[in-house]
Order: structure tokens, then sequence, then C-alpha cells
């Protein structure tokens, strides 16, 4: 998550969105022929994306094939409405921890960056000891790029760019830390990820690779699914098999090169509401494939009778809170 969003206000017309009309909202107030997308305001990221735990729900990570998503998270502005600015939150916990302290002269690495949350934390923690590190931000997202670019176009210390995670263009040896918040796991050869990373790593390097362990509103969206079309199979989370799992992780670390790999959980929450659940829409887009508009039309209203029956707490303003946990893996070069 970035330093600030653009908070939109998307209502439903007649047709379901799609997440191509969302890409194209650049203006503060554009209609689009399915949604009409106004931009409400700039704020800071608020909370995070979790659930304490509910009854009789599963919200482990299911097991699931790989699959890009570049396609999914095209634009910030829907990303930070999507993830509620949990991202944020953790970001700033892994800074706060980090091993090895980042330093005046650290060069620093935000790999598949998103909307800027890790660059975000590290400036507000190292601004006030009077200083801004070199930082590298890159994502294979125009959009995201774009975003960080903007939000720290008055930061000579940050360079963006445009990259494959797994073809970094940067020689080795080069940063005292790399750190990829919740991306690596969507490299079609995740593998190729981490030995990017390991390769541009500097001897005595930190690394810290974060993965979502917990999707608290997966199972809120298979009620809806299961509701509507009981003979649809349950979506699942679009992330290779094991990166919810803290050895499995710890292998992959461990197997590309660190030593001393460590994994701990990073847990918080964040509020959805009946304005917000369409967020979570598209990077859930295969799964309403083939469905009818008055299908689709009871996504909103079936998720919130999923959180009742679930027994989700509600929030003071109205909301759900949203469960989610993180594995936060680091190791040394």
């Amino acid at each position: 998550m970035g330093l600030s969003s653009i908070l939109f206000q998307i209502r439903p017309k007649t047709h379901w969105y799609t997440w191509e009309s969302l890409h194209q909202a650049q203006q503060s107030s554009i209609q689009r022929s399915h949604f009409s997308i106004t931009a409400q305001a700039v704020l800071f990221p608020q909370t995070h994306l979790i659930l304490p735990i509910y009854n009789n729900v599963n919200s482990t990570m299911p097991e699931q094939p790989n699959h890009p998503l570049s396609d999914r998270f095209a634009a910030a502005d829907v990303y930070e409405k999507l993830t509620g600015g949990w991202p944020a939150r953790v970001a700033k916990n892994l800074i706060a921890n980090l091993p090895v302290p980042i330093t005046p002269e650290s060069v620093v690495f935000d790999n598949c960056c998103g909307s800027g949350a890790v660059t975000t934390a590290i400036i507000n923690s190292t601004k006030g000891e009077g200083f801004v590190p070199k930082i590298n931000a890159t994502d294979l997202s125009p959009g995201m790029v774009d975003h960080v670019s903007k939000i720290f176009k008055d930061f000579p210390e940050i360079e963006t760019q445009i990259m494959d995670a797994q073809k970094l263009e940067f020689v080795e040896n080069t940063f005292s830390h790399v750190i990829c918040a919740f991306g690596v796991f969507f490299c079609p050869d995740y593998e190729a990820g981490y030995r990017e990373m390991y390769r541009v790593a500097a001897p005595g390097s930190m690394t810290v690779i974060t993965s979502w362990k917990v999707v608290g509103w997966l199972p809120l969206a298979n009620y809806v699914i299961k509701k509507v079309r009981p003979n649809q199979e349950e979506w699942e989370f679009p992330a290779p098999p094991g990166f919810k799992e803290d050895e499995w992780v710890k292998e992959r670390m461990a197997n590309a090169g660190w030593k001393d790999v460590e994994v701990r959980e990073v847990e918080d929450y964040t509020s959805i509401t009946s304005e917000t659940v369409d967020a979570l829409l598209p990077i859930m887009k295969d799964a309403f494939e083939g469905w009818t508009d008055e299908e689709k039309a009871r996504w909103g209203p079936l998720f919130m009778e999923a959180a009742k029956a679930y027994g989700v707490p509600e929030t003071a303003e109205g909301g759900w809170k949203l469960r989610m946990v993180a594995l936060a893996a680091t190791g040394r070069k």
C-alpha cells in the first residue's frame, strides 16, 4: 500500500463491471458503461485485512496451481480498496522488526512493490532519523509503478521501474535489503523469483518475503458461490500450493541459498462493508464467468448474509472485521 490512495465509490448499474473498466479509471470522475466511478478523497492507508477466527470456517489458503495476476492488480487505487490498507500495516511491522536495520548507507529493493506499502513504511521509519535510504521499487504492473512513481516524485532517493520479478535487471550483489511483500507467489515460475532475489542481494544482506496464510474473506465468497450455483466448485485463491505453510516457505528460501531463515506470522484486520465488498471481485473474476446479471447482483447481499452466518464480528461503522494472516520469512545472504 502506498502513502496515499484514491478511494473510489463504485455503484453497479445494469451490468457486471470488469477489471479492465476499473483499470481505465484515470480521472477524478469517470462515467463507464457498467459503473459510475467517482473519486471521493485522497487518504492515508487505514486498517489492514484480517478477521478474528470465526466458528466452523477454514479460511487457510487452499491448494491451487499458480496463475499470473498482474491483470487482477492493474490499478493501485482499486488494489487499495481491495486490501483495505492491511499491506501498509504489515509493511510497517516488517520494517520495524528487521533483524538488520536500515541505515543511511542501505540500498533497498522493494520487489513487487504494488502500491508502495514497503517504500512508505521505510520512509516513515527512517525520516525521523534524518535520512531516506536509496530504494528501488519495481512491479510488473505499469499501473502500480506509475502510482508509486507519482506519490514519491519528490524523493530523489526513490527509483521506480516496470520489471519482471523472474528476470530482474539489476546486477548481482546490489542490495543490502531485499523485501518482497505478497508478490513472489504470483510469479508463474516462483522458484526463479526466489533465485533472482538471492542473486541481487549483497553478501551480509537481509531479505524478507511475505505470503498469505489465512485469507479471511475466502469462506464468505464461497458461501455466495454455493448459494447462487450449488454445483459450482469453490473458488480457490490463485497462488501456488505451499505458500500458506511455514516449513514450505522456509524451504523455498533455504533452497535458494539464504541462511538463518525464520518464519513468523503477522496478523491484523480490515473492515468490509456493503459499499466496499465489490472491490473483492477483480481478483475473483474467473469465478463469475457465465453468471447472469441476476446472479451477479446477489453477490453483495449474500456476502453480508455469509458474514452473519459465520459469526464474523461487526465494526462500529457497520462493516465486518475480516481476518487475514501473513507469513513473513527472513533470511541472510
